[in-house]
């Protein structure tokens, strides 16, 4: 490593520890949209999507075992209208799975997309809501 390489490194650290930080990240997204998407997932997921008091939060899908198939963050933009963000390389084993049991529902899942995102994180005594983004970033 150069020492330009460990400076950035440095200040990457520093960045994390004290004012905050933040990354592009790549996610893919898939849609949920349909008067049952709602009804739909609610029995999909381990989240109750029907009474999110937040507008996302984390979610699995899970085998009748209990065994993990999928951990997402479930994002409810309406009643009938939900994006699912997982890590790269596995929307589509996500939509294999939730299209398993969409029998007789009417919603649809759409194929998943690369977005890039942008991911923060401050330090406690940065965040207020009341201001700006702290000028270091």
């Amino acid at each position: 490593m150069i020492d330009e390489s460990v400076d950035a490194v440095r200040a990457g650290f520093d960045a994390l520890c004290g004012d905050g930080a933040a990354a592009i990240v790549a996610r893919e997204v898939v849609a949920v949209q349909g008067p049952d998407a709602g009804r739909y997932l609610q029995g999909q997921l381990s989240q109750d999507v029907i009474a999110m008091s937040a507008p996302s939060a984390w979610s699995f899908i899970l085998q009748p075992s209990g065994k993990v198939d999928a951990w997402f963050r479930v994002h409810r933009l309406a009643d009938d209208d939900f994006r699912l963000e997982i890590e790269p390389g596995h929307g589509q084993a996500l939509i294999t799975r939730l299209r398993r049991f969409l029998l007789r529902t009417d919603a649809s899942i759409s194929e998943p997309q690369t977005w890039s995102l942008l991911a923060r994180r401050w330090s406690s005594s940065v965040l207020r809501f009341d201001e700006e983004v702290p000028d270091a970033l």
